[in-house]
């Protein structure tokens, strides 16, 4: 049972740890304007994405297409964030 305990612990701070370092990683204002894909919306961002007005209000994220190295770059930080 001791050891039960122990590792519900260790699995518990494991599991606080990887949620840490996951916002660190969203870029801030996908986490401002609380996007539902803040992986999607910081891939963008990094990648010379804007956030632009939505009709109607609201917000959206938009990536840049058409520059070869800026789409390769979206596409391997989606892939390195467990996107396919």
């Amino acid at each position: 049972m001791r050891n039960a305990a122990k590792l519900v612990v260790v699995l518990a701070a494991l599991w606080m740890l990887t949620t840490i370092a996951e916002a660190q990683r969203i870029h801030p204002n996908c986490a401002k304007h609380n996007f539902r894909d803040k992986v999607g919306c910081t891939c963008a961002l990094e990648n010379g994405g804007s956030i632009i007005p939505r009709t109607g209000g609201g917000w959206r994220w938009v990536h840049r297409m058409g520059n070869q190295a800026v789409n390769d770059g979206y596409v391997q930080c989606m892939r390195r964030n467990g996107r396919s």
